[in-house]
């Protein structure tokens, strides 16, 4: 399962994790560097002290659920729907007529869809997974009811599986809610839709939380960030135990 990394970066001017870490670190090595282990030794504790303090309040960093709200809208003519994926979108056409609805869906080059051998979107339901080894098609115009005999969304309510490219041969997926029950106006109505933000991770039919992607990682130091943070902590016990022992054997010869 591959996943894009999460990176913290600066937010309302508050340094980020790794940015804090690092910070810490450069000073003690400044400290190690410029004065005597005698002098530094302080400095080199404080540091430690505060590395500690950052790494055991960090917690991981959840992957979301991207979540349209609820929308409900009828399917008369052309109707878009937008991803917020960069330059994604989809858009249904559809009318109702004195007895029956016609409606499809049309959706770019970038975007796949579940669908049958007769281009007709499969009605899906909960709890089904949305992932890869669903039966993906990539043409443009897909039937969701046509005449009261074509489709399988003739009155009835469903989600439409869909994926949309990441670049890179990486993966979005996510589903529409549709609702073809017949009206006498529309071609059915669009409920809502959503996509999982982690890509390469399936997505459950109607969920709007609970990713199946599950926490990042928390973000680590580089290699010498963390030499230099089990140095300051090894420096650190052993002025302890120095101290100790000087205090020690002082009341001893007292």
């Amino acid at each position: 399962m591959h996943h894009t990394p999460l990176k913290l970066s600066k937010k309302n001017g508050t340094p980020s994790f790794e940015d804090r870490l690092g910070a810490y670190a450069r000073e003690a090595r400044t400290a190690a560097e410029t004065t005597s282990p005698a002098a530094s030794i302080g400095k080199l504790c404080a540091c430690s002290m505060a590395a500690g303090a950052v790494l055991g309040l960090s917690q991981p960093a959840f992957s979301a659920i991207v979540y349209s709200g609820s929308r409900n809208i009828p399917v008369v003519g052309t109707v878009y729907g937008f991803w917020g994926i960069a330059n994604s979108y989809f858009l249904l056409r559809g009318v109702g007529f004195i007895s029956n609805a016609v409606a499809y869906i049309f959706i770019p080059a970038q975007q796949n869809i579940i669908a049958n051998f007769s281009n007709e979107a499969d009605n899906l339901s909960t709890p089904f997974v949305i992932s890869p080894a669903a039966n993906w098609k990539e043409s443009v115009g897909f039937r969701l009811q046509y005449g009261g005999y074509l489709g399988n969304f003739i009155n009835e309510r469903g989600y439409i599986g869909v994926r949309i490219s990441a670049g890179g041969g990486n993966w979005h997926y996510g589903w529409i809610q549709f609702d073809g029950t017949y009206d006498g106006v529309s071609g059915g109505r669009i409920i809502d839709w959503a996509y999982e933000d982690c890509v390469n991770v399936g997505i459950r039919a109607g969920a709007t939380q609970n990713s199946l992607c599950g926490p990042f990682p928390v973000p680590t130091l580089s290699e010498w960030g963390m030499i230099i943070l089990i140095a300051l902590l090894a420096g650190c016990g052993m002025h302890r135990i120095r101290k100790q022992r000087d205090e020690d054997d002082h009341l001893a010869g007292a």
